[in-house]
């Protein structure tokens, strides 16, 4: 079969047009330095500007007040592709995969992590906001948002319980790993049992909090 080259196009060539309208897009919005860089900054100014306005204070207004992913790329590059609620498959290739670029580096500034670049930010302004993730309903469809809350019961439900459920879904699969061993290779039952007391031990004085840091916590609730 003959293939004909002349319709093709080199990936290199596709990848630069789709910097090209990423640059286009960055600097619409003014995300761009004095010498036309991209300027980070800018750009994770304005989407903190976007989550701080996405205050929950009870789990009825949660579905109202979280932004999720498509929300926080339409707010942060309202001119970009697709912020205008264009359906991504009516976009040309080049502006969906910008869509889809500029739409996941927005969406990782929200990670809901204490080193998570708002979270981050929050406790270093001294506010005793929390970003929380949430799965909630737009448009009958559910979808993964973020939120600020200072409210004890949403941090328990979206930040805490998570934390330890994953936690404990950790130490589940790792029994069952090593059970699976042992039971191939019982001559290493004991040794395993004696390094998964010892990994019990560290993992409980890693989850030792210093004594100051609780006063701290009572006195912000």
């Amino acid at each position: 079969m003959v293939v004909d080259t002349a319709s093709l196009t080199l990936p290199s060539v596709i990848e630069k047009e789709i910097q090209d309208r990423i640059q286009r897009v960055w600097e619409d919005h003014g995300y761009v330095t004095e010498d036309g860089e991209q300027n980070d900054g800018a750009m994770q100014e304005a989407a903190f500007k976007a989550v701080s306005k996405r205050v929950a204070m009870s789990k009825e207004d949660r579905a109202d007040k979280a932004i999720t992913k498509g929300e926080l790329y339409s707010e942060i590059f309202p001119k970009g592709p697709g912020a205008d609620g264009t359906d991504e498959e009516l976009l040309d290739e080049f502006d969906r995969e910008v869509f889809r670029r500029l739409e996941r580096d927005a969406w990782s500034l929200m990670q809901a992590k204490s080193g998570g670049y708002v979270n981050k930010r929050l406790a270093e302004e001294g506010s005793n906001l929390i970003l929380c993730q949430s799965k909630i309903r737009r448009n009958m469809n559910p979808s993964l948002a973020v939120y600020l809350t200072s409210q004890p019961n949403l941090i328990l439900e979206d930040a805490v319980d998570k934390e330890i459920k994953a936690y404990e879904r950790k130490a589940l699969n790792l029994r069952r790993e090593l059970e699976s061993i042992m039971k191939r290779q019982p001559q290493l039952a004991s040794t395993i049992i004696q390094r998964i007391g010892q990994g019990v031990n560290r993992t409980q004085a890693e989850l030792t909090f210093p004594d100051d840091s609780i006063p701290a916590l009572e006195a912000d609730n």
